[in-house]
């Protein structure tokens, strides 16, 4: 025990020897009361027996010092973002940038040439929107592909064939095209490859 333990002992002592032989003064009695309670009450704050505090039979665990760091540091709240919002053109879920959309008959369209390993022309423009239609001419003697990459739209011409093509596309930006056919060399490592510039 601590030298308060032994203080309150001590206290307890005096009250209970003080208290057998005055009992006849009041004031000493009450004196006696107040003496014991107060010791009392040191006591068990000494003990930890306190109201709200551990009893020395059931320690509370120790924390880690992660949690102890977590407890006594405060989160502060997210500030708003200072950073303006840039729109990204990010493939919109479900809906593919680019999709083919069924031929038109006597529609207007770009006539393409494939050859080996070009397209004539290797750039087109075009309007979200707005329907491409193409006419694909392979006059060359190799078999050729248009497709459009990360998309469905292509088509495969034997040579000496043509096809028409009609897509649609549903986001701006720059779509890449090219032959990926693998006959006498890769044609897209060759060169045969063109853009489509999107606009909104």
């Amino acid at each position: 025990m601590g030298e308060g333990g032994e203080w309150e002992v001590r206290i307890i002592a005096k009250v209970m020897v003080e208290g057998r032989a005055g009992l006849r003064d009041e004031n000493l009695m009450l004196r006696t009361v107040v003496y014991f309670v107060l010791a009392l009450f040191s006591l068990t704050s000494v003990l930890g027996c306190a109201p709200g505090a551990a009893t020395a039979l059931s320690p509370t665990p120790a924390a880690t010092p992660a949690q102890a760091l977590a407890a006594a540091t405060p989160i502060p709240p997210t500030p708003p973002s200072i950073l303006p919002t840039i729109p990204v053109a990010t493939p919109t879920r479900g809906v593919p940038a680019v999709v083919n959309i069924a031929p038109v008959a006597g529609a207007p369209r770009i006539v393409m040439s494939l050859a080996s390993y070009y397209f004539s022309p290797s750039s087109l423009r075009a309007r979200v929107g707005q329907p491409v239609r193409l006419k694909l001419d392979n006059s060359d003697s190799l078999l050729h592909e248009f497709a459009i990459d990360d998309s469905d739209v292509r088509a495969l011409l034997e040579p000496g064939t043509s096809q028409e093509l009609d897509f649609v596309f549903s986001r701006p930006g720059t779509y890449t095209y090219a032959c990926d056919v693998v006959s006498e060399g890769f044609h897209r490592a060759a060169g045969m490859v063109g853009t489509i510039v999107v606009e909104p």
